[in-house]
């Protein structure tokens, strides 16, 4: 094979691989719903970080810090000031997410990963929930649901 084939056949097979690149199945879009509770773990994570790791003791005391933060601080996680009212409620159940305190550990902000906020009644048996992990949401089946959440109906 002379070396223009070679250089030819080496390019055609390089292109060939490259347009295969990023090919694969499509990223799932968050619902809205998802995108709420991720905010609201998120504002969870800030609340943490300006208490020394303390949890907030009821909802409306996070609600209550984010309409006193720093706006701007609150907009560079994600939090605009438009979502602060909307983050709190399911728009796939139309019911306010519910608040679950995390068991207290003996360092503040340190322990195993829990649930935080879950949807009260959430679609078809599955729930959204937020973790502990600022951010973190995922969608529950009822056994599921039922381990993590016990105490919940």
């Amino acid at each position: 094979m002379s070396r223009p084939s070679f250089l030819r056949l080496w390019f055609i097979a390089a292109w060939a691989s490259l347009a295969g690149l990023g090919c694969g199945p499509p990223q799932r879009v968050a619902t809205e719903s998802e995108q709420n509770l991720a905010q609201l773990s998120r504002l969870y994570g800030v609340y943490l970080s300006k208490n020394k790791g303390q949890a907030p003791t009821n909802i409306e005391a996070l609600k209550a810090f984010a309409g006193k933060s720093d706006q701007a601080d609150l907009k560079g996680r994600g939090i605009t000031a438009a979502d602060v009212e909307s983050i709190f409620n399911s728009t796939r159940d139309k019911e306010p997410f519910v608040y679950r305190a995390p068991r207290q550990s003996d360092v503040p902000g340190v322990g195993p990963e829990e649930v935080v906020f879950y949807e009260k009644t959430g679609v078809n048996g599955k729930r959204y929930v937020a973790f502990t992990t600022p951010g973190k949401v995922a969608e529950l089946d009822p056994a599921e649901f039922k381990t993590a959440v016990p105490e919940a109906p």
